[in-house]
């Protein structure tokens, strides 16, 4: 199941409804772990 997992994700950051981060740093894409939130999460 997690191609299809990593197909959703990857669809909802580039269409700008969640981000990526690791560490409380930004990922551009999704590289090893990662957390996904909204962006009005703070």
């Amino acid at each position: 199941m997690m191609p299809s997992v990593h197909t959703a994700v990857d669809g909802l950051v580039r269409d700008g409804s969640v981000r990526l981060s690791w560490k409380g740093k930004p990922l551009a894409t999704r590289a090893g772990p990662y957390r996904i939130g909204r962006f009005d999460d703070d």
